[in-house]
């Protein structure tokens, strides 16, 4: 395992990048410490799938990383959006849509033996989230549509031994204090076309009433493509 402790802050920002198809390895790993590095915003991971022996997430931290961000991403039918373990604290996962739609269900975010993981403002559908072995985590104002949640996937001793949820809105159980059960209406329809479309509608659940006065989910809608645009300064030399 490439396990080196905590590093300082790399200050590493990848924003506005299209990874997709296949599962040849992950998206983005974090792996030997990697600190300081922000996911985000922009990004969009799209049918990253795994097939056959290759385990393939979206983005995997390993190796004790801390203050890293995964913020304003939007995920797009995949079977593992995001696996983050060993020690990654102080993580910060906000503003991202999460839509597994498309993929068999399961747990799509995965988070296990981490501190003080924030998880806010997230549209999550069709993708699980299951935090384990004594990870700690505030998990709060995110919308879950046909989305399980588990603190405890590997038991009550080993779960998530200090998760504070709150202002959650779900499709399934409620989600916390002040949580809300229903389904949420966004601008796109029922299934979103768009990043655009997963604005929630003005009569919705969830609407302007998360705990900042925000809507609940995501409030960050970026581009559903990226352009590519040509290199400047290139010169090809036979």
């Amino acid at each position: 395992a490439d396990d080196d402790g905590h590093q300082p802050s790399m200050g590493v920002i990848i924003s506005n990048n299209e990874i997709r198809d296949g599962c040849q390895s992950d998206g983005i790993f974090l792996a030997g410490g990697a600190s300081g590095v922000q996911i985000g915003p922009g990004n969009v991971f799209s049918n990253i799938v795994q097939s056959g022996s290759i385990h393939c997430d979206n983005i995997q931290f390993y190796g004790s990383g801390w203050n890293n961000s995964i913020v304003k991403n939007l995920f797009k039918t995949g079977s593992s959006f995001l696996m983050l373990v060993d020690s990654a604290d102080n993580a910060i996962i906000s503003d991202n849509i999460f839509d597994g739609t498309g993929d068999a269900a399961g747990y799509k975010l995965q988070i296990a033996q981490t501190t003080n993981t924030t998880i806010q403002h997230n549209t999550l559908k069709n993708a699980g989230m299951s935090i384990n072995l004594n990870s700690t985590a505030t998990i709060r104002n995110n919308v879950l549509v046909n989305s399980t949640y588990n603190p405890n996937a590997q038991g009550s001793i080993s779960g998530c031994s200090s998760c504070a949820a709150s202002y959650n809105l779900s499709t399934n159980a409620m989600i916390g204090t002040n949580s809300i059960q229903g389904t949420p209406t966004f601008i796109g329809g029922a299934s979103p076309p768009t990043w655009a479309g997963w604005k929630l509608s003005s009569g919705s659940l969830g609407y302007l009433n998360g705990s900042d006065g925000n809507d609940r989910g995501v409030n960050y809608y970026g581009p559903d493509t990226i352009s590519l645009l040509p290199p400047l300064n290139l010169r090809v030399v036979n």
